[in-house]
């Protein structure tokens, strides 16, 4: 399983939209920073992808935007950031 770690918001890159492109039913997405953002801005995107999503739970703390995460969106925090990195494998960064 890849998986893919997107940081900036839908709005201001195509990073979201070619990183889902690519991914397949057992990868990895995890938004991080801006990438949280996606909730907000991108959410029929994230809930029809084919992969596995996840969000960072200190990042959406630090949003200005209020985000309501969908039970199909998986939170983690930086513990459960460190254990999708040990279980997947190549690791990508979507900047």
């Amino acid at each position: 399983m890849s998986m893919y770690i997107v940081n900036q918001s839908p709005n201001n890159a195509h990073a979201l939209n070619d990183c889902l492109a690519i991914a397949n039913t057992n990868d990895v997405v995890l938004l991080i920073e801006d990438g949280v953002l996606a909730i907000d801005q991108a959410l029929p995107l994230l809930i029809s992808a084919s992969a596995n999503i996840y969000v960072l739970k200190e990042d959406i703390a630090k949003s200005t935007v209020e985000l309501n995460v969908p039970a199909a969106i998986q939170v983690v925090d930086y513990a459960g950031f460190v254990s999708l990195c040990e279980m997947n494998n190549p690791i990508s960064s979507w900047f």
